[in-house]
């Protein structure tokens, strides 16, 4: 960087400072009024409260009668999936309507935020719960309830406030061809009023949604926070502890759901093997009578075993890839792996049977129809055993979730203190003065140094520094008789060595050589903007 860079700079630096010195009352009224705003809400702002409450999800146990192939292949439910899931309209709607929130309640009040404010600091806080409000037509989803004189009175009108619709008690159902209406809790100063507006289920939901946060504490922990922030202790509580106790009973009403549907199945399939079983015991004791009782040797025994033993491996596989077939497709490496298995288990079993071919006829057929028993039995005896395993499981508590912390208040209220408050104010309404003043001196440009003169091509012969005494004999004393006008006398009479008086003696003797040089003898007297000594100069 050369010297004439340094010396813009420096300049740059001291009109900056220029600029602040000649704004210090705007920035010193910008500063203070936003400080003073800034305390003013502090005190008057409704402090807002966090409720919460944590829920953990464990790895899934399903109802269902599929065992996964592999430990690799495990279905496990991710804490995103969840998370979502608690979002979801299925979680949240029965929130909605237990709490009642399709209806917006607000206090009515003149001046919404200073009224709201003065109320915190009294102590006093409206309060209203309703229970029910359903109304029959569009004309009453806005309504206007006002405290009675009487402890827990009110009355109901329409959204004109003038129209009465009903007079009612707290905790008493009201019910007619107009509305259905409920109020549980009502405290407020007689003649305070309530604003009642009913909104669509589905926008109610999506307005929970927003104000819920839901994340996962700590990573692939399965600990789910779900929290919300408000101004009632009460709802916000409410709201959290319905929606985590909904969350839990929806996740065990789906897995015994699942495990509904698995013994439904098996329900219906236990007579057809039944009557196969009955069937399979009768073709083998009619071929025994009709053959005189035939044994099988050893041989035929050993084949039969096999053989028992991969259609049972078959029939399992098979029953697994029905419940595989309705969550993945052919591709998928857990369905791929089953049909490998099916695949190996066919070829076995065809070797083993044309291995048979070398027994005689009626060894094959006893090693046919005792194959077949004892698949239908095992078959049978399987389906039996899941359907009591599938009974206890819908009959118990099945869910992967359950709540770690229940629903809870934090004690202090998420709100900035009344000093952060006013500091940070005070400097945001610096910065607003500071950017008028750069604003100011961007649009009110003046030659305020001789070197600036220069580069607009003019000629600087002097600079007259400001006079701190020829205010003391200004006209306006004169005028307000502070001063005698017989005794009023001009600065060089008066103070004859004023810096303002050499100045102007250096410049009488630069225009007396210039204009020896000059066309004429005009002169001309001006300054930058009114009263910065225009008058002052020629006199």
């Amino acid at each position: 960087m050369n010297n004439k860079d340094v010396k813009n700079d420096e300049i740059d630096l001291m009109q900056f400072i220029n600029v602040l010195l000649d704004n210090k009352y705007l920035l010193l009224f910008c500063t203070v009024v936003c400080a003073a705003l800034g305390l003013s809400y502090s005190i008057l702002s409704t402090p807002v409260y966090t409720a919460n409450a944590v829920v953990q999800v464990d790895e899934k146990k399903s109802g269902n009668i599929l065992k996964e192939l592999s430990d690799g292949f495990t279905q496990e439910s991710s804490p995103n999936t969840e998370i979502e899931v608690i979002k979801s309209r299925l979680v949240l709607a029965k929130t909605v309507e237990d709490l009642n929130l399709t209806t917006e309640v607000k206090p009515i009040r003149s001046i919404p935020f200073i009224s709201k404010g003065l109320e915190n600091l009294s102590g006093y806080t409206p309060d209203i719960l309703v229970a029910e409000f359903v109304p029959e037509n569009e004309n009453l989803e806005e309504l206007v309830l006002e405290v009675g004189a009487n402890k827990g009175e009110y009355s109901l009108y329409h959204k004109d406030g003038e129209t009465l619709i009903l007079e009612g008690l707290v905790n008493r159902s009201y019910a007619n061809d107009q509305l259905k209406f409920k109020v549980s809790i009502l405290h407020g100063n007689a003649g305070q009023r309530f604003s009642l507006k009913k909104i669509a289920e589905l926008a109610a939901i999506e307005r929970l949604q927003q104000r819920l946060h839901i994340n996962e504490k700590g990573k692939q922990t399965g600990v789910i926070e779900i929290a919300i922030r408000g101004e009632s202790q009460r709802d916000i509580k409410n709201i959290i502890k319905s929606v985590s106790e909904s969350y839990v009973q929806q996740n065990a009403h789906k897995n015994a759901a699942e495990a509904s549907k698995s013994l439904e199945l098996l329900q219906n399939r236990l007579p057809e093997v039944r009557e196969k079983l009955v069937e399979a015991e009768n073709s083998l004791n009619k071929y025994k009578e009709d053959n005189s009782s035939i044994d099988l040797d050893l041989e035929a025994k050993s084949y039969l075993d096999r053989l028992v033993r991969i259609d049972a491996d078959l029939n399992a596989l098979t029953i697994k890839e029905g419940e595989i077939a309705q969550k993945f497709t052919k591709r998928h490496p857990t369905y791929v792996a089953l049909l490998n298995q099916k695949k190996t288990l066919y070829d076995e079993k065809a070797k083993i049977t044309k291995e048979m071919e070398n027994l005689p006829a009626t060894q094959r057929d006893m090693v046919r129809l005792n194959r077949e028993l004892g698949v239908d039995q095992q078959i049978y005896m399987q389906l039996s055993n899941k359907l009591q395993e599938l009974d206890v499981v819908r009959a118990g508590a099945v869910e992967n979730a359950r709540i770690l912390d229940a629903a809870q208040v934090l004690p202090n209220p998420s709100v900035l203190s009344k000093a952060v408050s006013t500091l940070l104010s005070g400097f945001l309404g610096f910065i607003l003065g500071l950017i008028i003043s750069l604003i100011k001196a961007l649009f009110n440009r003046t030659i305020q140094s001789p070197a600036m003169a220069k580069k607009l091509g003019l000629t600087a012969y002097t600079s007259i520094p400001n006079s701190k005494k020829q205010p003391n004999f200004s006209f306006d004393k004169f005028k307000q008789g502070r001063l005698n006008i017989n005794n009023a006398k001009l600065l060089s009479e008066n103070v004859p060595t004023d810096a303002a008086l050499e100045a102007l003696r250096g410049l009488r003797a630069d225009i007396h050589f210039a204009m020896q040089e000059a066309k004429n003898k005009v002169l001309m007297v001006s300054s930058a903007s009114y009263d910065t000594g225009n008058t002052f100069q020629p006199t």
